[in-house]
């Protein structure tokens, strides 16, 4: 029985997780923008098995490098390297290609990047393409580490051109372990006064069950953020009880999951000045503007949005300003050389290594598996 899978492209694929699968197939995007797609690929795979189309030829070569930050497909590097691996799908050169990106915050061992592809039958395309992805993929390491512009360039925009930014906290990213309760951000704009419409999400349960017991439309004093994201302390404010909810269901937009249902646990909007805060009992990434509508704050009306997420919010948030992520201190900043590495060095950039591919292969038929 024909056993496939697919899986999102910042995945930890080792020879382990191969080994046992007919087929494997990864995001193509990023942000991601082909979940259902991918799940189709996966399907369609085992079908093709199933039905004799299909002898999956699987060849796999694996590196210890990561991407830091540049790693868009819709951009170059990796834009060109799925375009070139996409020409040899499209004219029927091989089955299926996924490249894997790791996720940069896994100490474990065998971390790195992987360029999977399938062949059908026994022919060696699969794996000369597999090598030469690799190959191209390592040569574009260091365009592979990003830089991302500071925050206050992006207030001054603000001030000056009368126009909505949506700022990604790269150093709070609540999809990639960030707790959500950064006030980084936040105490920046106090400094400077900021006085356009804002709204940021902050997760506070405990200043959430102070709002709703003081009501809306009451005026308060709140010490909230800053407990987990120790990078910038808490803030102390008193502003208005704006409004109070829990279980209050939220429906994707999209592109990116468009019609995803899901809800804000337990809520409350907190606001002074211009400034509104959406304090909750449950730390969210916030990659759809549904999100801010379904409490009652309609983000065109705002000049500064800020997500607890890195990329993925820019799809869906395309339509409601520029969207741009800032480099802000925290525990999801793409800064590993901080982190205490016990497992998965050496790998590049941290260790200045040469390229030393690891290599599998998993034979039509006879699904022996060795390296070539």
């Amino acid at each position: 029985m024909p056993i496939t899978a697919a899986f999102d492209l910042h995945a930890h694929v080792t020879e382990h997780t191969l080994a046992p699968l007919d087929f494997l197939a990864g995001y193509l995007t990023n942000p991601h923008g082909d979940q259902a797609a991918t799940s189709h690929r996966a399907f369609k795979a085992a079908q093709d098995i199933f039905e004799g189309r299909l002898d999956p030829r699987c060849a796999a070569v694996f590196f210890p490098m990561l991407t830091l930050g540049n790693d868009r497909t819709d951009e170059d590097p990796l834009r060109t390297l799925h375009a070139y691996a996409k020409s040899h799908v499209d004219k029927g050169s091989v089955y299926d290609v996924s490249i894997f990106n790791a996720q940069q915050f896994l100490d474990v061992e065998k971390l790195g990047q992987v360029v999977l592809v399938y062949g059908n039958g026994d022919d060696e395309v699969a794996e000369r393409l597999a090598d030469e992805l690799a190959e191209r993929l390592w040569a574009s390491r260091d365009r592979l580490v990003g830089t991302y512009p500071s925050l206050d360039p992006c207030l001054d925009r603000i001030e000056a051109e009368d126009l909505t930014l949506v700022l990604g906290d790269q150093g709070d990213r609540v999809a990639g372990g960030g707790p959500g309760d950064s006030t980084f951000i936040l105490n920046r704009l106090m400094e400077r006064n900021f006085g356009k419409p804002a709204i940021l999400p902050i997760y506070a349960p405990e200043e959430v069950e102070k709002c709703k017991a003081a009501g809306e439309g009451a005026e308060i004093e709140l010490t909230f953020g800053g407990r987990y994201s120790t990078a910038s302390p808490p803030v102390t404010a008193r502003g208005r009880v704006v409004a109070v909810g829990s279980d209050t269901p939220v429906i994707y937009d999209g592109p990116s999951d468009g019609g995803t249902k899901t809800y804000l646990e337990s809520w409350a909007v907190f606001q002074f000045g211009e400034i509104r805060i959406l304090l909750t009992s449950q730390p969210y990434s916030y990659i759809d503007p549904a999100y801010f509508r379904s409490v009652g704050v309609d983000p065109k009306a705002m000049k500064l949005i800020v997500v607890r997420s890195g990329y993925h919010y820019s799809l869906n948030f395309a339509s409601v300003g520029e969207c741009i992520t800032i480099d802000t201190p925290g525990i999801t900043s793409y800064d590993i050389g901080r982190l205490p590495w016990n497992t998965a060095r050496p790998f590049y950039p941290i260790d200045k290594i040469d390229f030393a591919p690891r290599r599998y292969l998993r034979s039509p038929q006879a699904r022996t598996h060795e390296r070539w």
